[in-house]
């Protein structure tokens, strides 16, 4: 079966997946509850009275305010909490267009307007409710582009999603990835990519192989970039220790700023593996170490080890409202043994990409770490996503990365 026969079954199995619910107001589409559409791009369940008729979930559909008028335009899905997630305004009926006007002014702010092809050949080119287009991922690794959908909509639609994306310049290759929580929730599935799928991806002089076929996001963590070069600007003959290294991203940049040593943790033995071969590329020496960073830290920590830089850099650890305390906990828990580590006059460049943690939330638990470590420090810069994942000010959440450069004595 050929990948487009494959998302055309998809596409027909997601339209046809209609669940009957709601008011009997209208045959065939949904109509909020009041007269304007709220703030930001998502509609939820309990603002819709759903149609009657067989309008498939996933299906692109017109938006009705209470009044009647047609108030957007966007995707249905009555599964999902967020049942209804807004793409185009009251004129936008067609969504091929729609999509071609979105992918194509998404791609000129990374080009025209950020100059990211000058530095680099891995970007974000469509990120998601910021580029007006709720729910979708697009990442760049040189000609390939790796599609995360986190909305049935897009995986309803992925035919056209995908010739739209084509028109973009230097595409040989698209690779979908589905989010499985996302999936589970949303109500799709996605056919497996193809295995083996790398591309070499260089950044401000650093050469990474991105695992566009299944390494973590879509290859690499692009959101990233630009707190890596500050690194290599600030490791110049310092001991250098990454913590939750991946795919080394952070150590080589130390690396390629004169660091005079690096050591670099992960539990993660396959992100290492790439870690490894990175560091091949480029010639860099790393000393890499397979361990959990909890008793990896207690155990340097007890042996008085120091390092002048520490980078602690976590996966995502609250996935929603539901974890955020336990989240936050584990935040002021590593933290502090972060901070146990930094040599006197030392920096530490700790981070948190969990969407659910509020900045002022993960300030308060590393300013609380630094209490209880008996350490004095000062924030030098707050950090967060390099400017290829832009956030809409109608939808504050998209900013999910943050970060803080904190001296520490």
């Amino acid at each position: 079966m050929t990948r487009k026969e494959r998302y055309r079954d998809v596409e027909a199995e997601a339209i046809a997946a209609s669940v009957k619910h709601g008011v009997d107001h209208r045959p065939d589409e949904p109509m909020l509850k009041t007269r304007t559409l709220p703030r930001g791009p998502w509609v939820y369940k309990k603002m819709i009275l759903f149609p009657t008729a067989k309008v498939g979930n996933g299906s692109w559909s017109a938006l009705r305010g209470k009044d009647g008028d047609v108030v957007a335009h966007g995707f249905l899905n009555r599964k999902s909490e967020i049942s209804f997630r807004v793409l185009g305004g009251p004129k936008d009926s067609d969504l091929g267009e729609l999509l071609t006007k979105r992918f194509t002014a998404a791609h000129d702010l990374r080009t025209k307007v950020l100059g990211l092809h000058q530095f680099t050949n891995g970007a974000r080119i469509i990120h998601g409710e910021a580029d007006g287009c709720p729910g979708l991922i697009v990442d760049r690794y040189n000609r390939t582009l790796v599609v995360l959908a986190y909305a049935l909509g897009w995986v309803a639609n992925a035919e056209l999603v995908e010739s739209v994306l084509r028109r973009l310049p230097a595409v040989d290759r698209i690779v979908w990835h589905g989010d499985p929580r996302s999936a589970e929730l949303e109500g799709f599935r996605l056919p497996e990519p193809p295995s083996g799928i790398t591309e070499v991806v260089d950044e401000y002089g650093v050469r990474y192989e991105a695992d566009v076929s299944g390494g973590h996001k879509s290859g690499l963590f692009l959101d990233q970039r630009d707190n890596r070069r500050l690194l290599s600007t600030l490791a110049a003959d310092k001991r250098v220790l990454d913590i939750c290294c991946n795919a080394g991203g952070f150590s080589l940049h130390a690396a390629k700023g004169g660091a005079s040593k690096i050591t670099a943790v992960d539990l993660d033995e396959k992100a290492l593996a790439r870690a490894k071969k990175n560091a091949r590329l480029n010639d860099a020496r790393v000393a890499w170490t397979h361990a959990d960073l909890f008793p990896f830290l207690r155990e340097a920590r007890d042996a008085k080890h120091r390092w002048d830089v520490v980078v602690l850099d976590p996966h995502k650890l609250a996935t929603g409202k539901g974890e955020v305390q336990q989240g936050l906990a584990k935040y002021r828990d590593m933290n502090q043994l972060a901070f146990n580590v930094v040599a006197p006059g030392g920096l530490l460049l700790t981070f948190s990409c969990s969407g659910a943690v509020t900045r002022d939330a993960f300030e308060g638990v590393v300013a609380a770490a630094a209490e209880a470590s008996g350490r004095e420090a000062r924030v030098l810069r707050t950090l967060e996503a390099a400017p290829d994942h832009p956030v809409s000010l109608d939808f504050p959440e998209g900013r999910y990365l943050k970060g803080l450069l904190v001296h520490v004595t």
